[in-house]
Order: C-alpha cells, then structure tokens, then sequence
C-alpha cells in the first residue's frame, strides 16, 4: 500500500493533477500521471499497482486512504482538492 510519504516522493499535486518528479525510460520528469479508466476515473500506476487518483489526492493531502470518496461535483475526472 501506497504512503503519503512515498507519494509525495513520487509525485507533485497541482490544480487536481499528478506530475511525476523523475524520469522513468520514455516518461520524463515533469510528465503528467495517470490515464482514464474504461469507468472513467484516472487512475494511476505506482510500484506495478494501480491506484484511483482521487483516492491518491486525499492521501497526499490528509495522510490516509479512505474507502470511499464522492465526487460531489459527479465528474469522475475532476481530483482538485
């Protein structure tokens, strides 16, 4: 399981997106993470386990995952704080 320690090692949050902070072969740092899933929501891909970007902003932010989170807005895309 993913750490608010390890995440923010990994990645920077802006504006509701996550931007890889090194390189990784064809990714360069700076790189945009995560693409939609077939339900819509973007998900992200760290250590070969995929993870629900919203779920990862609430980590990163509040330092736990919780099991569920409403996007209150109901678009499945927007992960702003």
């Amino acid at each position: 399981v993913i750490t608010q320690e390890k995440l923010k090692e990994t990645f920077d949050y802006k504006d509701g997106e996550f931007y890889t902070k090194e390189s990784r072969g064809r990714l360069k740092a700076g790189f945009k993470a995560g693409c939609k899933t077939k339900r819509g929501y973007i998900a992200i891909r760290i250590d070969g386990k995929p993870y629900l970007a919203h779920r990862l902003v609430w980590l990163y932010h509040h330092g736990y995952m919780p099991p569920m989170i409403d996007h209150i807005d109901n678009n499945k895309t927007n992960n702003k704080k």
